[in-house]
């Protein structure tokens, strides 16, 4: 009986030892961003569930939605408002018009309320731009419009 007991005692820990699971870090994402800061880095990107690994004593944090741009979008950086910009119609339904005050070099994005990218443009000297919506499902949609150092997010309702 005995062993019988240190058998199945052994098989356990043998199995147990044997059934970790591993947790490795992976994403269905666009774009994304990793600070590091001593031993600690932040890595986030656009569909990554919150996990939290440790390596080697260095703790790595991994969170959800972001964009390459996220940082202007919010308000990390020590950007300036953009003004002037007109969009319309707002609500749309197959396309905005975007109208800026002056030319310039414009970095347009459009992101979808959970921070996927749905598109990105630049608009070099010219006045007025048109965003075709055509496809997107009806909802609210974020319009990030950046210029030098000057940056605005617009809401976009497509109806």
């Amino acid at each position: 009986m005995m062993k019988k007991h240190i058998t199945f005692i052994l098989l356990l820990i043998v199995g147990l030892g044997n059934a970790q699971t591993t947790i490795k870090k992976s994403a269905i994402a666009s774009g994304g961003s990793t600070t590091t800061q001593g031993n600690i880095t932040l890595i986030s990107n656009i569909g990554e569930v919150a996990i939290q690994e440790q390596n080697n004593a260095n703790i790595s944090i991994s969170e959800g939605f972001i964009s390459p741009d996220i940082f202007e979008l919010l308000g990390i950086e020590d950007m300036g408002e953009l003004t002037g910009i007109q969009i319309f119609p707002n609500p749309a339904i197959d396309y905005v018009k975007v109208l800026f005050a002056e030319e310039g070099n414009y970095q347009v994005q459009l992101f979808d309320l959970n921070g996927k990218l749905i598109s990105s443009f630049s608009v070099e000297n010219d006045v007025e731009k048109v965003i075709k919506l055509i496809n997107l499902q009806a909802g609210t949609y974020l319009l990030l419009v950046k210029k030098d150092k000057q940056r605005k997010v617009y809401k976009i309702i497509k109806s």
